[in-house]
């Protein structure tokens, strides 16, 4: 039976506990809860004519995929929370013994304002079982990821952000290999004129494998400049 931790549950409870906490320092706005939540159902059909994408002995069939799920929010003015749980079952016409069954959710918490320390926080899940086309099979894998930012206003035309970054993949073949990457990223956006910003972004990292027998470390300066024209 496949399982998933309910962690990013407990953290968005915490944050917007905090966040009520906070609430009489920041004046006369609306905190009053405001939950909406949107269920979906979609069914289609696809035809592939080449399960496993290979060059030669290809394998063709139709099938039918039943998602089911829910979007929520939640705006409390001070804390916003939002994201999406689903399921997804595939079942195959003729290649019966590739059904299968998938499921994941993405989070997404963001907590007071840029002024005063803008704090995001977001997560994703997925279980998932498709054709893979590097070994021309059906493959299962649980993709994380996480990431945390703290953005502050530091002048009028400076913004800085601090983010770290994690995502990791995990084969349920043996003969496929797990890693994870981690990534710190330091960007610095100033407002050169009203519609453009230039833009610093400094990276470095480190990546594991259970193909390597060491980790490799990485990292990387960009510069940007982005213009914003109005609409004619």
């Amino acid at each position: 039976m496949k399982k998933t931790t309910v962690w990013p549950l407990l953290v968005a409870i915490s944050v917007c506990g905090l966040a009520a906490a906070q609430s009489q320092e920041l004046g006369p706005r609306n905190y009053t809860a405001n939950l909406r939540l949107r269920p979906y159902v979609s069914l289609r059909g696809v035809y592939d004519s080449n399960l496993d994408a290979t060059p030669d002995n290809e394998l063709d069939d139709v099938s039918a995929i039943l998602e089911a799920g829910m979007d929520f929010v939640n705006d409390t003015g001070l804390c916003t929370i939002d994201g999406r749980v689903w399921v997804l079952a595939e079942e195959y016409l003729d290649y019966t013994e590739r059904a299968h069954q998938d499921f994941g959710n993405r989070l997404r918490i963001r907590l007071w304002e840029r002024e005063k320390l803008l704090i995001v926080l977001d997560q994703r899940y997925e279980d998932r079982t498709a054709s893979d086309v590097v070994t021309g099979s059906i493959e299962g894998w649980k993709q994380t990821e996480a990431s945390l930012l703290l953005g502050k206003r530091l002048t009028d035309k400076l913004d800085g952000d601090l983010a770290y970054r994690y995502r990791g993949v995990r084969y349920e073949s043996e003969r496929l290999f797990d890693w994870d990457q981690q990534t710190l990223d330091f960007t610095l956006g100033h407002d050169l004129t009203r519609r453009t910003v230039g833009t610093l972004l400094l990276r470095g990292g480190r990546q594991t494998s259970e193909g390597n027998f060491e980790d490799a470390d990485f990292a990387s300066a960009c510069g940007d400049h982005d213009a914003q024209f109005a609409e004619t």
